[in-house]
């Protein structure tokens, strides 16, 4: 028997490591897809897939009372955001923001190192979102191409860890050292990807990736 797909629920938070081009990106978009809740996309990347997500809307600018208004209203807002709005400094402060004015509603973050500073060090508004959202409703994706550029707080406060084609030995280390588990050792090909549940402490390869419009198979 098939293991059951995997969603993210309400206060849950996940984490997806991969390298660029593994599916990360394309698997992000089906688990938010598949939420019942809203959410608020920080994608300073301006990676263009997120568009394709049914009722959302595009924000090129941070308008705090527009957001709130739209957020009632459209399932996604992405924040493609440039130039000093695009700082990690800029970029935790909405995130503090959206976590003292909103409730059940997820944050989602591609990619999660540009909330870091030089020395590897994440803000107060991601820490304070991830440490204490749960009271508040509050869910989080958040992508990584580099887990061993992250701060702990990602891994230690997470739900479930997705590993998607780490290609650095040190990547790989680094979930094995926050979950012990041996299966994060090894590389995750074929655009497969391995899903550890945290709490269960179980682990389930599941593949291809699935996209907006496909079925997902175990594999």
């Amino acid at each position: 028997m098939a293991p059951p797909l995997p969603r993210i629920e309400s206060d849950q938070r996940f984490i997806a490591a991969g390298r660029t081009g593994s599916g990360k990106t394309t698997l992000a978009c089906w688990f938010l897809n598949r939420s019942v809740q809203h959410w608020v996309i920080l994608n300073p990347k301006h990676t263009a897939i997120y568009r394709q997500l049914p009722d959302s809307l595009v924000y090129r600018k941070f308008k705090p009372r527009d957001l709130i208004s739209d957020l009632s209203r459209r399932k996604f807002l992405n924040l493609e955001l440039s130039d000093a709005e695009a700082t990690p400094e800029f970029m935790d402060g909405i995130i503090g923001w959206l976590h003292s004015t909103l409730t059940h509603v997820g944050l989602c973050v591609d990619e999660v190192y540009t909330l870091h500073t030089g020395t590897g060090r994440a803000g107060p508004g991601l820490i304070g979102w991830l440490t204490r959202g749960r009271e508040r409703r509050q869910s989080f994706l958040g992508l990584v191409q580099r887990p061993a550029w992250v701060s702990r707080f990602c891994f230690t406060e997470a739900s479930a860890l997705i590993e998607m084609d780490l290609l650095f030995p040190e990547d790989r280390d680094t979930l094995y050292e926050y979950t012990g588990s041996q299966y994060f050792l090894q590389r995750v090909l074929g655009h497969r990807w391995l899903y550890y549940d945290v709490a269960r402490d179980r682990a389930e390869l599941f593949g291809p990736v699935p996209t907006l419009s496909t079925q997902l198979r175990s594999a």
